[in-house]
This record gives structure tokens, C-alpha cells and sequence, in this order.
């Protein structure tokens, strides 16, 4: 971004004594393109006097600020925008009693829930169009809310800048394109939200309760933003001194010594923006995370240096630089803070790392079809359902933590203790694969694979053990089993002491970052539907377990009455790791009388043995969409008022059931939709 001013005086008595007043300048203003062009920093170009005198009321150079103070303003009006219902989704979490029944019986909540039915009726909806003659792909644009917010703002600041008169200067010489500085400085402004939105601890999640994932797209389209408003600043540099005096006049302006480096820094911000922007894309990012993560911090690095070398802080524009750096450091602060005391200072946390051996044979041609892998680690840290940790494994290699999401809950009579985290992941590539890959050839070296059978994990033990004794279902072998444990918690150098621990898995060093994410619990609606695919279960298991502690720990405080799950697997070996905690937590909803259904789609061709019985089982895909409007038009029968859906699964899933929730709006609207007044919609993915 070209902050130059303008040239600097010229020494030209004869000129200087022409000049009266500045009216003289004004006057000259409208033939300004029959004045010699002299070229950048000639001894006969305009004095300073009559540059300014040009500018007065033709945005001049000094009042460039506005623009950098004017889109931060409607980026703090946006993210105020969001404090309401940020606010209003806290209160449900923490009083949903009191909060469902003012939402849906006074004049003042249902007007709310109108509005928001409205914006989620227009919202839940996201455009695709497919490419390629005989459509061999599909590309998703942002959801319709966030397509809502991110053209509102690239139309405002279009606007803005184009409907602004002047363009350009009189002459290069004159002084820089006023259209060059506006663009630049709006770009200036937009830095701290650009960085804000891309961290994983940010201001915006605290003030508006939307979890960082959810903010990624907002973080690329005001990349997008950002860049070209970047390209709106670049051209005019261009354009004027080629159409005045050609390449040549160019060639002069880009090489003189005076603004020579504000040329190429300028180009070099420019060149790694571009890249930063063409590298996060989806395709070139799934190619390899570890090393997008890397070169994304570095080139962010280069760029922040070459961009404070460019402006100058000319306009006062390091004001937003600096504080762009502040909350970027900031947020690197807190997770290395959090990490070392999550991870005892990142050395000696150990994490248990099992596959189903069980169920697969070890041979080239089984493996290649998406294993499951077990990681199991104790750690300090207190975590929410629908959370996730990054996990980070130092002895595989410098690789970036990895979001996986936590299976298990904290147990909330024993505090002072560490608790015992789970984590469910098909090995597909990557770090999940290598993962199985490690723990397969652990076991074949080890033979030991014939001891497998019949066998759980002692840390997911504990926690099963521990989640039946809160609930008063605990046996006699239970209480011993638990006091154990208890001892065991002290030993926070390894993951159990069973002696019999290498026969099932593998442990390796492991650093915790984390809990990220907002609280995916469904207490506070009336209804729950719950949807996952694979892997995906992980967080419906999660919530299923929040639902099962508050339905006899806090049943007055809790308002549902009514749960759906539909889970769609391979094989019936995926559900065999899950199946404890189902089991616990379908037997204690239902003896705390919320009605619980469960329905078990299998994809793949296989034996259905070790399912649950009270499961329905479906030999083949089911419709997404139509359990969806059931489940909605049961609970509706039964005078369910809210229902919140959760879904996590592959993208067609997702898809599929954003669309029946979308219906569902659309009935709400025109009273079809019986008792039912509001169902939200929790998507969990990390495809951004």
C-alpha cells in the first residue's frame, strides 16, 4: 500500500511566485491534464502549496483515515449484532426451564423465536452448483446466513469506494490516486478482524458464542476481501503513470529511489497474499495439513513484515498493524499456556493409542478400508459435550495438533482429578493413519494379538464405571473398580498401571491443546435430534452422556423430554467401541422417563451381530431427511415446543439434514407445524 503523499516540494522560483493564492489552483483543476508531466520528483513539479490546495474538498490525502476507522466500525456493528443471541444461548444452557418457558409463552419471546425462525427459514440453506461438462463436481458456496453477511459487506465497501469522486490526481506527480488510498486504507482496517477470525481464541467467540470453526468462513472471504481491495489500491499505480507517460513513466516511478521501497514491498505483500489465499483452498489443503499449517504461519510472517516496511505508518496505519499483532499474539499466548499446563509442560503425558484388531484381518486389503483407532489420555483439563482437543504426537514428527473430539466427559464429583479423555477417528490418511500404521506393526512385532478378545480399555473402563455410579446403577465389583481408579489418578505419567496394558495398544508421548468449541448440550430443548455418520458419533455420544448426568443429577433443570439418534455406520463393528456408552446412557434416559429412540443404518454387507436390541436396525442407507421430518412430526404430536438438531457426518449428510431442518422452518412460519415453535440446527464438521 503506496502511503506516499506526494512528491516533495518543488524548487521552482518561477512557479512559486505565480502562485498568489489557492484559488489559483482550484481554478487550474478542471485542465490539469494540459500541465507538463515532469515524472516523479522533478525540481519543476508542483509545490506542496498548490498540491494541497488541489485536494481541498476532493478527498484529500490527510483525511485518508476515515476510511480504515469507517470498516472498523462496521465490523464492531456486525459482531454486536451477535452479543444478543449470544447472550440469549447462554441463558438457555444455564436456565432451561426458566428460559423455554419465557421464549415460548410470553409476547416478547415468541416475537424472538419468530424472528429467528425467519432468519434460520432463509439461513439454513446453502447454494451449490456443480462444474465441468458432465458435472464431476460440486462446489459449496457459504451457508445462506453467512453468504448474507459476506455480500452485505463486499457490496458496502464496493460502494463505498467506487462512489467516492476522485479517482485519480491531476497528475501522478500531484500526489497518489485518491481511489489507491481509500482501497488501502479499508484494507488496513479490516486486519485485526482478519486475524481475529482465523484464531482459535478470539474476542468474537467470547462476546458472540460461536466457536472458531464456525467463523472460518468469514476468515476466508475477508481474506478474499482483503485482497481485492489490495488489487483496488495496485492498479491505479499503474494505470495513471502508463496512460500519462507510458511504460517508460512507469518503469521511473516504480525505480526511483525515494518510493522504490514502498514499490516492492508493496508487490511482495501483494505476491504472498495471493499465495496464502490459493494454498487455503480446500483441494490444496486436504493434500497435506501439516504443511499448509506451516507455510500459512510463515508466509503470514513475511507478509506482516514486508506490510509495516510498506505503509510506513503513514495515516497512522501501524495503529491496526499493531493491534492486529496484539491479538494474534495474544491468542498464541493463551493456547501455549494452556497447552504446557494441560500437557505437564510438554513432557510426560502418554496417550494409549488401540485399533479394532478385533474385527479386521491384517491384510493390505482390509486395511485400506478405514479402520477405526482409540486414543485414550489423562489430562487436567475440564471439557464440554461437542468439544474437541488438539492432540499432538512430538515422536511422529514436527506435526501440527489435529482436532479430535472427546467421546468421554469429565466426572464432576472428583475435580481435583484428572480425567480420562477418549477420542474415536477412522484412519483414513495423515495422522490417523500413521497412528494405525504404528499401533498394527506395536502388536504384530509383539504377538500379542491373540490376547485381544474381549477386552476394554482400563482408562474407558474407569470412565463407565465412574458414569454408572453417578447415576446409582453401580454394582459391588463397580465400587472397587472405581477406588482403583482413584489411586491411579495420581500417576500422571503414564495413561493406567495395568500390567497387561501392550497387549491391546500403544503408547506414545502426546501434548494436549485445548478444549475448543462452544457447548454442543441439547438440556434446553424440549426435543433432541441426534444425527451422526462413521466417526461421527463421537459428539452425539458426548451429548447422549451430558443429557444422561443432568437427567438424574439436575432432572428439574432440565427440559427434555424426547430423543431421536440415527447413526449410519460401514459395519457393525464400528458400533462395537461405542457400544458401552450408548448402553449406559440409553439406560439411564430412560429410566429417568425421556423417551429415547435409536435407529442403526449399515451401509456395507456384513453380519449385524452385537448390536443393541433396542436399536432399529436398517440393512441399507436410510433418507437423511425423512427421519428428520418424523422425528419432528412426532415430537410435535407428543407437544414438544423447541427441538434442536445435531448432525455429524460427511458433507452429504449435513447437506441433507440442513435442508429437512429448513423445511421445518417453513412450517413453523405458516403454523403446520403443531406444537413444535422452533428447531435449531448444531452442525459439527471440520471441512472448512
Amino acid at each position: 500500500m503506496n502511503m506516499s503523499s506526494m512528491p516533495s516540494m518543488g524548487n521552482s522560483n518561477d512557479m512559486m511566485n505565480t502562485v498568489h493564492d489557492w484559488r489559483w489552483a482550484q481554478e487550474m483543476w478542471p485542465n490539469c491534464r494540459n500541465l507538463t508531466i515532469y515524472g516523479p520528483n522533478s525540481p519543476q513539479s508542483p509545490p506542496s502549496a498548490i498540491q494541497i490546495a488541489a485536494m481541498t474538498g476532493k478527498d484529500s490525502w490527510y483525511g485518508m483515515e476515515k476510511y480504515a476507522k469507517g470498516v472498523t466500525w462496521i465490523c464492531l456493528g456486525l459482531i454486536g449484532l451477535t452479543i444478543i443471541p449470544g447472550l440469549v444461548h447462554r441463558w438457555r444452557r444455564n436456565y432451561p426451564i426458566q428460559a423455554n418457558k419465557f421464549l415460548t409463552s410470553t409476547v416478547i419471546g415468541r416475537v424472538y423465536l419468530s424472528g429467528l425462525t425467519l432468519f434460520r427459514a432463509v439461513g439454513y440453506r446453502t447454494p451449490s452448483f456443480s462444474w465441468g461438462k458432465k458435472g464431476w463436481g460440486r462446489y459449496y458456496l457459504p451457508q445462506m446466513n453467512h453468504l448474507i453477511v459476506i455480500a452485505s459487506v463486499w457490496v458496502a465497501v464496493t460502494i463505498w469506494i467506487f462512489t467516492v469522486r476522485p479517482y485519480y490526481r491531476c497528475l501522478r506527480e500531484w500526489g497518489s490516486p485518491p481511489l489507491s488510498l481509500r482501497a488501502g486504507m479499508m484494507a488496513n482496517g479490516l486486519f485485526p478482524f482478519l486475524f481475529a477470525l482465523g484464531s482459535k481464541y478470539n474476542i468474537i467467540t467470547i462476546v458472540s458464542n460461536i466457536s472458531y470453526e464456525r467463523l472460518q468462513v468469514y476468515h476466508q472471504w475477508l481474506a478474499r476481501l482483503v485482497l481485492f481491495l489490495g488489487f483496488v489500491h495496485a492498479i491505479p499505480f499503474i494505470v495513471q503513470p502508463v496512460q500519462e507517460g507510458g511504460t517508460a513513466l512507469m518503469h521511473e516511478y516504480y525505480f526511483n529511489p525515494d518510493d522504490y521501497q514502498m514499490y516492492y514491498t508493496g508487490t511482495a505483500s501483494m505476491a504472498l497474499l495471493v499465495w496464502m489465499i490459493i494454498s487455503s483452498t480446500s483441494v490444496l489443503r486436504n493434500l497435506s495439513y501439516e504443511f499448509f499449517v506451516l507455510q500459512h504461519v510463515a508466509s503470514i510472517i513475511m507478509f506482516l513484515a514486508f506490510y509495516f516496511i510498506h505503509t510506513g505508518n503513514e495515516l497512522n496505519s501501524w495503529l491496526w498493524l499493531w493491534a492486529t499483532i496484539g491479538l494474534w499474539g495474544i491468542a498464541i499466548l493463551v493456547r501455549m499456556v494452556r497447552g504446557a499446563m494441560a500437557s505437564d509442560f510438554f513432557v510426560g503425558k502418554r496417550a494409549l493409542v488401540e485399533t479394532n484388531l478385533d474385527t479386521i484381518e491384517l491384510d493390505t486389503a482390509l486395511l485400506d478400508q478405514d479402520p477405526m483407532i482409540r486414543i485414550t489420555i489423562r489430562t487436567n483439563v475440564k471439557w464440554l459435550p461437542g468439544q474437541h482437543i488438539m492432540l499432538h504426537f512430538p515422536s511422529l514428527g514436527f506435526m501440527q495438533p489435529h482436532p479430535f473430539t472427546v467421546t468421554t466427559l469429565p466426572d464432576p464429583d472428583r475435580p481435583d482429578f484428572d480425567s480420562t479423555a477418549v477420542f474415536m477417528a477412522r484412519a483414513r490418511s495423515g495422522l490417523t493413519r500413521l497412528l494405525f500404521n504404528l499401533n498394527v506393526k506395536a502388536q504384530l512385532s509383539d504377538k500379542l494379538i491373540e490376547n485381544k478378545n474381549n477386552y476394554t480399555s482400563p482408562t474407558e473402563m474407569g470412565h463407565q464405571v465412574i458414569l454408572r455410579k453417578q447415576h446409582g446403577i453401580a454394582s459391588n465389583n463397580d465400587s472397587a473398580d472405581v477406588e482403583s481408579e482413584v489411586q491411579d489418578e495420581s500417576e500422571k505419567n503414564s495413561v493406567t498401571a495395568c500390567p497387561n496394558l501392550k497387549k491391546q495398544g500403544t503408547i506414545i508421548p502426546a501434548s494436549v491443546d485445548g478444549p475448543y468449541g462452544t457447548n454442543a448440550s441439547a438440556a434446553s430443548y424440549d426435543g433432541v435430534i441426534l444425527i451422526a455418520g462413521g466417526s461421527g458419533f463421537s459428539v452425539i455420544i458426548s451429548i447422549l452422556q451430558d443429557l444422561a448426568i443432568k437427567a438424574v443429577r439436575q432432572r428439574s433443570s432440565i427440559a427434555t423430554r424426547q430423543v431421536h439418534i440415527f447413526w449410519s455406520v460401514r459395519t457393525s463393528s464400528s458400533v462395537q467401541w461405542m457400544r458401552e456408552q450408548l448402553d449406559n446412557a440409553i439406560e439411564i434416559l430412560s429410566n429417568a422417563g425421556i423417551d429415547t429412540q435409536i435407529q442403526i443404518a449399515i451401509t456395507r454387507s456384513g453380519a449385524t451381530v452385537g448390536l443393541p436390541s433396542y436399536a432399529r436396525i436398517n440393512a441399507s442407507r436410510a433418507s437423511v431427511e425423512t427421519i428428520c421430518k418424523d422425528a419432528i412430526d412426532e415430537m410435535s404430536s407428543n407437544y414438544v415446543k423447541s427441538v434442536c438438531c445435531t448432525v455429524c457426518g460427511p458433507m452429504k449428510m449435513a447437506m441433507q439434514t440442513q435442508n429437512a431442518i429448513r423445511q421445518s422452518q417453513r412450517a413453523i412460519l405458516r403454523g403446520r407445524s403443531g406444537s413444535v415453535a422452533e428447531v435449531y440446527l448444531n452442525k459439527c464438521t471440520f471441512s472448512w
